[in-house]
């Protein structure tokens, strides 16, 4: 057996005996050194990953903390995360609760990974179409207010990186408008209906509202 089949049976059998939470850094750790050895020819940010419901809300706070040291010196440099509004506004009465998305956000910077928070599942009471996690928003303001919250606290400018001075500056430089419109599960219209009228005027009240609280943050 040559010295790269012998490479590629270890990293097999290792594999297989891996957690799925630790899975993606071990596979990432694979890759990097080749990518590097060729030399770099992308921007910073290009090599990222995405951060989905399996660890971000059904891991332990350990598990969590881990995967990110774990990307970090696997060379991510960038990773796109769901903030739920759901969670965040759970109730209609003006406060929002930051302790998730503070923690992503103190996480990332921490790691000096960039953050693309994909912006989707609006609270109970602001749902076009009731018992839809889904569901579209019934109040376009409402769900741009959010992510006007979001730029006032995470972006350039934001008032987290005043209150917590001890973590690294890092701040969200781009907004992701909900996530994969056009499928059923993501954007749960009725399937009669089309689903891109609504969600292009929602794009458009989004851009709008972003770039007027911060010109520089780009809108996905």
């Amino acid at each position: 057996m040559t010295r790269a089949a012998s490479r590629v049976s270890s990293v097999r059998s290792g594999l297989a005996r891996l957690a799925p939470a630790g899975l993606l850094a071990a596979t990432l750790a694979l890759v990097v050194p080749s990518s590097a050895l060729a030399g770099r020819s992308v921007p910073h940010g290009f090599f990222g990953m995405n951060w989905d419901q399996e660890i971000a809300f059904r891991s332990s706070s350990t598990t969590r903390t881990a995967q990110w040291a774990n990307m970090a010196s696997a060379g991510v440099e960038s990773v796109r995360i769901p903030f739920f509004w759901g969670n965040a506004q759970r109730v209609n009465d003006g406060s929002t609760d930051y302790s998730w998305t503070d923690q992503a956000v103190t996480l990332a910077a921490e790691h000096g990974i960039e953050l693309l928070p994909e912006v989707t599942q609006a609270p109970e009471w602001a749902r076009k179409y009731p018992g839809k996690p889904y569901s579209p928003p019934s109040q376009d303001a409402a769900y741009t207010r959010y992510l006007v919250d979001l730029v006032q606290r995470y972006g350039p400018n934001g008032s987290f990186w005043v209150s917590h001075p001890t973590v690294p500056k890092l701040p969200v430089r781009a907004l992701q408008i909900w996530n994969e419109p056009a499928e059923y599960y993501q954007w749960s219209v009725p399937r009669n209906k089309d689903w891109a009228p609504p969600y292009g005027k929602l794009l458009r009240k989004s851009y709008t509202a972003i770039k007027q609280t911060d010109p520089s943050v780009k809108v996905v």
